[in-house]
Formats: structure tokens, C-alpha cells, sequence
């Protein structure tokens, strides 16, 4: 148990261990954790994808067009994924190629030590990884060369027991839980029990070879062939290195969609409406000349004159008895005569050309002769 005194004493050491201060020691501090540069903020990068970076960063800005501090973050951390991008790429095709170099040449044995990585774990998953072993032509063998030691050690006459019965039951694939009782390896009633064990090692070992000669050589084969091509499944390193792939396509994507949203926004903004220009104030429509009556012998007089000539013969009247004080009648007083519609205005007559105006003259002539009657009448 630590005293209290030498806890007092690691904890002032503790104060004087303040780590790195100069940015220097800062930056080399963070590159003690530096692997592989796939993953992270990107503060720490090897010294080649570093300058590949900024240049991938300085030739895209042109045309990514950043228009401040952030978009500018925002295109270096394009160029940082675009990088790991290439890096990723180039990796797994490095790495197929060194699978398939190395599948022709040493396939059995990498096999081989796959099925002893099963078979460390069989006494805790015996049925499991028993069916795994089983699956390929290497686990086969490997339980083969297992029961051919158990058949040797049976050769003194003693049957299994401790650690060599248990590694039987787990090559059989029972579980812990069912070994207590009577199990495979116990004769019948009156039996050898060494007679009955070497029995059933025999007769396992002549399954499992069975079981190789029939399908598992000719799938191990094919397996190998694909291997040599670059088309076997996805190893372990393979699919991390596709999982640091997929999470640099991610933040790549983000990133991208960042710089374009302000763009959009802005090209989405409706323009201003420009001033439209004044309309133009049409020109006053001239005024219909006076329709005029054409006082020809060949020319009849408009349809409308006599009605003209009546109303002014009437308006004159009203005139005359207004100038002489008379008042109109008690019938006119209790109800006047409703105002007249004005017929629409004829379309004049067109004027002959030697005689500008004779329908004017002919109008004060008449004119002047009503008035004439008017007064003589009165």
C-alpha cells in the first residue's frame, strides 16, 4: 500500500512534468501516435500526404471559389479526404496484389494457421468451432492429425482419461455441459474401454478424409484460384481499410455540401426588378370635326337634320320665353319633359374639295332665319 508520503512525493514530480511547450515539441508529441493518417482532424500527417495536401488544396481553390475563413477550412478539409481518398485506393490495390503474390506460394500454410487459431479456441466452443474446422480441407487435416495421436497414446492399452479424454469430447464437438454423464467415449456394458475409444477414432478419421477427398480439395482449389486473381473475400486489413474509405467519403461529401449551400443560396435569390421605363402618354385623340350637312343638289341631307333642326327650334323657343318672362305651364311645371338622348354623333360627311366649308354657312343661315321668325312672331 502507497504511504501518504510517497503519494505527496509522486504527485509533486507529477507537477513538474509539464510535457512539451514550444510548438515544436507539440507537433512532435502528436506524431508519437501517428499509424497510419487515415483517420482524424488531420492536425498530424505524415510529411508526404502533408504537401500533397496543400497543393491539392491550392490548385482546387480556384475552382471551388471559397469566400472567407471558413470556406477556406472548408476546401483544405476537401483536399485532406481527397488525398486519404487516393491513399485508401491505393493501398487496397496494393494490397490485393501482395494477397494474390502471396496465395500462390503460401496458401496451405496461412490456411493451415488459421485452423490452428480455431482449434486454441475449441475447448470452450467445441461444437462451434468443431463445424468451422470441419468447412475446409486444412481443418480437416488438422483434426485428423489429432485423433492419430489419441490412437497412438491408446496403443499402451490404457484407455483416455484427464486431458486426453476431455481433448476427445472436444474434437467430437460435446459440450462442457454434457460430459458428466455417459458419453461416446464409454464401451457398452462388458467392453473395452481403450477398444471402444481406438474404435472411434477410427472411424472419425476415415469421415474426415472422406469428407476431404469428396468436395473439400476440389473447394480449397477453386478458393486458391480466386485468391491468385484478386478476387477472394475481403481480409481483415482490406475491410479496414474500407471502413477508412467509406468515413473519408463521409466528411468528403459534408464538406462539399457545405461550400455549395451559400452558392445556392445566392443563385437561388430572385433579382431585383429592374425600373420599368415610363409608359409613353398617348397623344390626346383629336376631336371630331362638327358634322356638317352638305347642301348639294346631288347629295341628300343627313337622316338625322330635321330632328337637329327641332331641337335647336325648341331650345330657341325656350329662349324667348325666358327673354319675355313667361313661365311655363301648369302642365309642363307638374311634369317636365324628360331630357332627351343624344343620339350618337354621325361619322362627317366627307367635304368637297372645292367648297370647305359650305355646311357651316348653311347652319348660320338658318340659324339667323329661325331667329328672325321667332322675333317677328313675337
Amino acid at each position: 500500500m502507497t504511504s501518504l508520503r510517497q503519494t505527496e512525493a509522486n504527485r509533486i514530480n507529477a507537477l513538474k512534468s509539464t510535457g512539451p511547450v514550444t510548438d515544436q515539441g507539440k507537433q512532435q508529441s502528436r506524431r508519437n501516435a501517428l499509424r497510419h493518417g487515415l483517420a482524424g482532424a488531420g492536425v498530424v500527417l505524415p510529411d508526404d500526404e502533408e504537401h500533397a495536401v496543400a497543393r491539392r488544396a491550392e490548385d482546387w481553390a480556384a475552382f471551388l471559389d471559397p469566400a472567407g475563413d471558413r470556406d477556406d477550412w472548408l476546401v483544405e478539409q476537401v483536399a485532406l479526404e481527397s488525398v486519404r481518398l487516393d491513399r485508401c485506393q491505393h493501398q487496397e490495390r496494393a494490397r490485393r496484389a501482395a494477397d494474390a503474390a502471396r496465395a500462390e506460394v503460401a496458401w496451405d500454410d496461412d490456411r493451415r494457421i488459421d485452423a490452428e487459431a480455431l482449434a486454441a479456441g475449441l475447448a470452450k466452443k467445441p461444437a462451434l468451432l468443431r463445424r468451422k474446422l470441419e468447412m475446409t480441407t486444412q481443418g480437416c487435416g488438422l483434426l485428423i492429425e489429432r485423433w492419430h495421436g489419441l490412437l497412438g497414446l491408446l496403443q499402451s492399452g490404457a484407455p483416455w482419461d484427464g486431458a486426453r479424454r476431455s481433448l476427445a469430447l472436444d474434437l467430437l464437438g460435446v459440450p462442457p455441459e454434457l460430459r458428466d454423464g455417459p458419453g461416446p467415449l464409454d464401451p457398452a456394458p462388458g467392453g473395452d474401454p481403450a477398444e471402444a475409444q481406438a474404435a472411434l477414432a477410427r472411424a472419425e478419421v476415415e469421415r474426415l478424409t472422406t469428407r476431404q477427398a469428396d468436395w473439400l480439395d476440389a473447394l480449397d482449389a477453386d478458393e486458391r484460384e480466386m485468391a491468385i486473381l484478386g478476387l477472394a473475400p475481403p481480409g481483415r486489413v482490406l475491410v479496414q481499410l474500407r471502413r477508412y474509405e467509406a468515413g473519408c467519403q463521409r466528411r468528403l461529401r459534408a464538406a462539399l455540401a457545405q461550400l455549395r449551400s451559400p452558392r445556392q443560396a445566392r443563385a437561388a435569390e430572385p433579382e431585383a426588378p429592374s425600373a420599368a421605363p415610363p409608359c409613353p402618354t398617348p397623344a390626346p385623340a383629336p376631336e371630331p370635326a362638327p358634322a356638317a350637312w352638305v347642301q348639294s343638289s346631288d347629295l341628300p341631307p343627313p337622316p338625322d337634320a330635321e330632328r337637329l333642326l327641332d331641337r335647336e327650334r325648341e331650345a330657341l323657343e325656350e329662349i324667348v320665353a325666358m327673354l319675355r318672362g313667361a313661365s311655363p305651364g301648369p302642365a309642363a311645371a307638374a311634369a317636365p319633359a324628360p331630357c332627351p338622348v343624344p343620339a350618337p354623333s354621325p361619322e362627317p360627311a366627307p367635304v368637297p374639295a372645292d367648297d370647305p366649308s359650305p355646311s357651316l354657312k348653311g347652319n348660320r343661315r338658318q340659324r339667323k332665319a329661325q331667329l328672325r321668325r321667332a322675333r317677328a312672331a313675337g
